[in-house]
């Protein structure tokens, strides 16, 4: 199913956005390595609902992705951190919110 789900998502924007209510556990993580793999330059997967909130992994292999998880933590109050090259965390917002910050 997974990777179904890689192979329909288009990496030409510079930022890779996702949101999935059906991913649970390691399956945002594994996405967005998959989708990092397949050439995308920043990803971003968020796995919830706007109801519920959403638990979220942003990755780059090239880029300081810290500072995409500042953004998220000035405008909704995220909880996460990480490394240069993943971030990780919940919050809670709509996913059109979300996606009008990247």
């Amino acid at each position: 199913l997974l990777e179904f789900r890689v192979a329909e998502i288009p990496v030409e924007e510079k930022i890779v956005t996702v949101f999935d209510s059906a991913l649970s556990g390691n399956l945002p993580r594994e996405m967005m390595n998959r989708l990092l793999d397949k050439g995308a330059v920043i990803c971003a997967v968020f796995a919830g609902t706007d109801t519920d909130g959403y638990r979220y992994v942003i990755g780059s292999k090239t880029e300081d992705v810290r500072l995409l998880n500042q953004k998220l933590k000035e405008k909704f109050g995220a909880r996460g951190g990480g490394k240069p090259e993943m971030v990780q965390g919940s919050l809670t917002g709509t996913e059109m919110e979300i996606k009008a910050l990247f």
